[in-house]
């Protein structure tokens, strides 16, 4: 999906890249088990607004 979106419509030259790359690729997985953050100011201006 990834090499698609960046050279669409070259299936073949795509495959032949991952084949080549493919014994020195390193795939990574993380789950998230908590997220943190800031809620945009614009957002709580928007909602006090419609209250």
């Amino acid at each position: 999906m990834l090499g698609n979106s960046y050279n669409p419509n070259q299936d073949e030259a795509l495959q032949k890249e991952i084949e080549s790359g493919l014994s020195r690729m390193l795939a990574i997985r993380f789950d998230i088990e908590h997220l943190t953050g800031k809620e945009a100011i614009e957002l709580v201006r928007g909602r006090q607004n419609n209250d």
